[in-house]
């Protein structure tokens, strides 16, 4: 039961934030951005990752265990990821974030422009909500 109200919260999160979903794997060429539809593929895989890790060992898990699941390896609708440490990663324009607690009972998810400023984000964590965001002072951005 818990499963599908997570789903339910996810699938209402992406489809109550502003224009309808591309394509997959639909991006500007060349320049690094990603869509919408990759930002909430690489957000909710960390958190299926996650929540099928903390399902097995009731501990979550670093970026780097994440991205050797199935959740991450040969997906065709996220982009390259290139890991720069255990909880981050450079996707395109963005870097995403995995930080896990002390005692592994807490994990947080953040998929924030590289360059800092106005770009759209979105944060998640072991909720499975996922939250779109901008920086204080910035006018409401959106993925393309």
């Amino acid at each position: 039961m818990a499963k599908r109200m997570l789903v339910v919260l996810v699938v209402a999160c992406a489809c109550a934030w502003g224009d309808p979903l591309p394509q997959a794997g639909a991006s500007s060429p060349g320049t690094g951005e990603i869509t919408k539809f990759q930002a909430f593929a690489l957000v909710r895989s960390a958190n299926t990752g996650q929540a099928e890790a903390f399902g097995r060992t009731h501990r979550y898990v670093p970026l780097e265990v994440l991205l050797r699941t199935r959740f991450f390896q040969g997906r065709s609708d996220i982009p390259t990821i290139s890991p720069t440490d255990r909880t981050a990663a450079e996707v395109g324009n963005y870097r995403l974030l995995v930080v896990v607690s002390p005692g592994a009972q807490h994990y947080a998810v953040q998929l924030v422009p590289v360059s800092g400023g106005c770009g759209p984000a979105l944060f998640s964590n072991e909720s499975g909500v996922i939250y779109p965001g901008t920086a204080l002072g910035c006018p409401p951005a959106q993925f393309r």
